[in-house]
């Protein structure tokens, strides 16, 4: 939402929330960059632990065609649009993004998905 002063406040679930070297990252605020990407369907972004960091946030993607859809364009748009931060660690790319039984991505289920067989992994760095 945007205040009478022009400050754009994001609101998301706090259970959402990645706190990374004591800095909040909200997953909806990287989300609403990344869909702006041509080609992408939808993506949704978790966070992970990470030793250094506490954790990182982690990008799912969903492409309408991935014989077409250019990751290293991805990569450099994100780098383009978010803060260092905020740029994802990893990059998994699905061929259809979990859902839950009233059509939200299911975050639970992408969580389980890492080190799965069944998602391609892109380093976004």
């Amino acid at each position: 939402m945007i205040d009478e002063d022009g400050y754009l406040t994001v609101k998301g679930r706090l259970d959402d929330l990645i706190v990374s070297g004591g800095e909040n990252i909200y997953p909806a605020e990287i989300e609403q960059i990344a869909i702006q990407y041509a080609g992408l369907k939808s993506c949704a972004v978790i966070g992970v632990r990470n030793e250094q960091w506490g954790q990182r946030p982690v990008l799912f993607i969903e492409m309408h065609d991935p014989g077409s859809f250019s990751l290293a364009g991805l990569r450099e748009f994100l780098e383009h649009n978010l803060a260092r931060l905020y740029l994802p660690e990893l990059i998994y790319s699905l061929i259809e993004m979990p859902r839950t039984q009233i059509g939200k991505i299911d975050k639970e289920k992408l969580k389980e998905l890492i080190g799965s067989e069944n998602v391609s992994r892109h380093l976004s760095r």
